[in-house]
């Protein structure tokens, strides 16, 4: 029941895999985290940063309770800092 959803950036081809069931988005290296707070990836080994950041914005659309990811421990509700994340990262985001 995981349903893949395109993120690229990281790398072209990038999925996440979200379980709506259980609302857990299995991240890969769409984030990376540090003491539960989501930061970017790592920019040696990703192709389009700003293409990676804005992928990010998923979170806002699903929501999910917990987002998985390979390079850190898991985010429990993601979507509440997302807005600060993408505002920090992102070139083009304008939260107001």
């Amino acid at each position: 029941d995981l349903t893949p959803i395109h993120t690229p950036g990281h790398s072209p081809g990038h999925v996440v895999y979200y379980h709506e069931k259980d609302r857990v988005l299995i991240g890969g290296d769409l984030f990376m985290s540090k003491k539960g707070q989501l930061k970017r990836p790592i920019a040696m080994f990703t192709a389009n940063m700003e293409e990676a950041v804005e992928s990010a914005g998923i979170v806002k659309e699903l929501k999910p309770k917990v987002v998985s990811i390979c390079h850190g421990c898991d985010v429990e509700e993601p979507h509440k800092q997302i807005d600060k994340y993408l505002a920090q990262f992102s070139l083009n985001y304008n939260i107001f």
